[in-house]
């Protein structure tokens, strides 16, 4: 083990049994947003214009590879629709919305 992870390590492991820990991860207030939230936010801002491409009726599968398709289901972002013609990804609500914010003259 290198020096540094034993530092790291012990660090995680305050983190987690103090009493404090809770109210680190969790918003003050309205206006402050979760690491996960921002997460969101950032693979939405990343994969902006593919994902506007797929919310015209583009298949995800021009854009993304299987890896990917599968982490953006993980993570809400993409929904598994599924029709006559098979499953379709389609963009979740969540992500319409934080889309709409990031471009405010876009169709939602």
């Amino acid at each position: 083990m290198f020096p540094w992870m034993s530092h790291w390590l012990g660090v995680q492991r305050m983190l987690k049994t103090t009493p404090e820990a809770s109210n680190v991860i969790r918003p003050k207030n309205d206006n402050d947003v979760t690491p996960d939230e921002q997460s969101f936010r950032n693979i939405v801002e990343f994969y902006k214009d593919e994902l506007m491409k797929i919310e015209e009726g583009e298949k995800a599968t021009q854009y993304f590879n299987d890896r990917q398709r599968k982490t953006l289901v993980k993570s809400g972002i993409l929904n598994r629709v599924y029709g006559r013609g098979g499953c379709r990804l389609r963009l979740s609500r969540k992500a319409k919305k934080v889309l709409s914010q990031l471009d405010p003259y876009s169709p939602q």
